[in-house]
């Protein structure tokens, strides 16, 4: 990690930025196999935060085949950040609840108030979507590599 995440992270582990996020922040309460999140949705303005409970992610690929379980998302873990982050941008996957979920949820007008005193706090987001692997996504690059004049 480079100094300047690592600064980053250690100004968000401060109580100011602690206190603001637990201001924003909603209760959400999942039952088993409820689709939390649905792949394609438009228009969506929330991120969770996994309290208690486990989900699962499904993919359907570029070849429209469902590709089942292709990560465990458990307590700690979070989704939903890129369609929060980049307004009108689809979700890229469907979520479910494997059993009784606990979350947390940020909304659209959480988060902006919240990165406008702590920008550093949406450094840290962005910076964890380019790890995320999103079949269709690599698949798109390779396919753009193979263009010349890309």
């Amino acid at each position: 990690m480079d100094h300047k995440v690592n600064d980053s992270y250690i100004k968000l582990q401060d109580n100011g930025f602690i206190k603001s996020l637990q201001g924003k922040l909603s209760t959400c309460f999942t039952v088993p196999e409820e689709d939390i999140i649905k792949q394609g949705e438009k228009n969506a303005w929330e991120l969770y935060y996994i309290s208690t409970g486990d989900c699962i992610v499904n993919v359907v690929d570029q070849n429209e085949h469902l590709i089942e379980n292709i990560r465990l998302l458990v307590e700690g873990d979070h989704f939903g950040e890129i369609a929060l982050l980049y307004p009108g941008c689809k979700r890229t996957c469907t979520v479910i609840s494997r059993n009784y979920n606990t979350m947390a949820t940020l909304d659209h007008y959480g988060l902006r108030a919240l990165t406008s005193d702590y920008p550093e706090y949406k450094k840290l987001l962005s910076k964890n979507i380019h790890k995320y692997d999103d079949p269709k996504l690599t698949f798109l690059k390779k396919m753009m590599t193979k263009l010349k004049y890309m």
